[in-house]
């Protein structure tokens, strides 16, 4: 039996077009950005794709050098928003807003809310003398974000931004805008301003070495990215590739995935979404997902906001304890008790399910079953977890990471 978790939406039966839309964005993004695949399983360009289809945000680390700058650029030239682009979309007849597809922003230790929020301009009417003030949008006002070094902006400036990625709109003093509304050349809204017809993504990058003048993103914030990302280093054959590519005189052409305006790229991308909310989902698939996250949080939680949780993991557990005792379960289990402080909330379960809606799309299959969780959820999740996986002092102590624990959560994944 199988449920459909978008309620209202038709099954998405028919994935051919995007399929194809994934599989040329990823082509092209290759003719720049070298990446060794892996035999088995998704590169790092494949999972920046299946977070943007499946609506989430993107963290990216790696050291200095990597092209994690270069790769978004990339992405944005795919879907044909260049500079050239959008001023030949704003010199269009009857324009009356400019279009925003793409912005960065260099985070600093002394970058302010409003300076990605924007805010108020004082001008006379030269004509009536008339005082008015004119709201000027800042780069939070886009389709596509590119936060550069986050972790170097204060927690003021990264709540700001927090609330964008959360909820799609942002305050300035009484008034709420939304973000990532689509609209046409003469400024009418494409769609509708409804949260599901809105597009906004953001990808930011960290430097994990260079600690100094940094601000840790809070908890909060690093649960509202849908991947974290660790930027693989090239290898041989890459590093070559790259010096070719990046020192020749002319670099190599990036051609857009469609030649379409940008507000129609843009709401084909909303469609995609939408249809890969759609794909059906069998219980037993739910179930599964649900047991490898119960698995993640330790016996008796420390934290005061997890004793709630102690009574529902009991009856869980009884409900699943043949299933959970198992030699592979009892050893996992072991090594949660001993370094996990809080485990995987239900946030966590929907980056890993939709994450695999997205792959299943992909590879035109009607729903997420409990074998396609079998064969997939390895490959998504240290992406999806690594970064909601709190761990103790004593695995700190020990340089024990979320990666080590979840490495040993893949024997468990076929156990029914």
């Amino acid at each position: 039996m199988t449920v459909n978790i978008a309620s209202g939406q038709p099954p998405a039966t028919d994935t051919r077009d995007f399929r194809a839309f994934f599989d040329k964005m990823k082509s092209e993004i290759h003719a720049f950005y070298q990446e060794e695949e892996p035999a088995d399983g998704y590169g790092f360009v494949d999972k920046v794709l299946i977070a943007f289809f499946a609506g989430g945000h993107v963290l990216l680390e790696g050291i200095p050098g990597l092209g994690k700058t270069e790769l978004v650029k990339t992405l944005v030239r795919v879907l044909g928003w260049t500079d050239e682009a959008q001023d030949a979309y704003n010199r269009s007849p009857n324009a009356t807003a400019t279009y925003a597809g793409y912005r960065r922003v260099q985070f600093t230790p002394d970058l302010m809310p409003l300076d990605i929020i924007g805010g108020e301009d004082i001008q006379t009417d030269p004509q009536t003398g008339r005082i008015r003030r004119i709201f000027r949008h800042g780069p939070l006002f886009t389709h596509i974000l590119l936060a550069d070094e986050i972790n170097r902006a204060s927690p003021k400036t990264q709540s700001a931004l927090l609330q964008g990625m959360a909820e799609l709109e942002t305050t300035y003093g009484n008034d709420v805008m939304r973000l990532g509304i689509i609209r046409d050349p003469n400024h009418a809204v494409v769609g509708s301003e409804r949260k599901e017809d809105r597009l906004f993504f953001v990808i930011a990058t960290q430097n994990p070495i260079e600690q100094q003048g940094t601000y840790p993103l809070p908890e909060a914030q690093l649960d509202r990215f849908f991947f974290k990302l660790i930027t693989p280093l090239p290898g041989l054959t890459q590093m070559s590739d790259i010096l070719g590519l990046t020192t020749a005189a002319t670099p190599p052409p990036v051609r857009p995935v469609e030649d379409a305006p940008p507000h129609h790229i843009a709401r084909k991308i909303v469609d995609f979404r939408r249809r890969i909310r759609a794909v059906e989902v069998e219980e037993k698939a739910i179930e599964k997902i649900s047991l490898l996250a119960a698995l993640t949080w330790p016996d008796r939680p420390d934290a005061a906001m997890a004793r709630p949780l102690r009574k529902d993991w009991d009856r869980y557990y009884e409900r699943n304890k043949r299933r959970l005792k198992t030699e592979e379960t009892e050893a996992f289990r072991a090594l949660v008790k001993k370094y996990v402080h809080i485990g995987i909330g239900p946030r966590g379960a929907q980056t890993l399910l939709l994450g695999l809606k997205v792959l299943a799309a992909r590879q035109g299959r009607p729903a997420v079953d409990n074998a396609f969780v079998v064969e997939e959820a390895r490959h998504l999740l240290k992406e999806s977890w690594r970064h909601r996986l709190l761990l103790n002092y004593q695995a700190e102590n020990e340089g024990i990471t979320a990666d080590d624990l979840l490495d040993k959560i893949d024997p468990i994944i076929p156990i029914h």
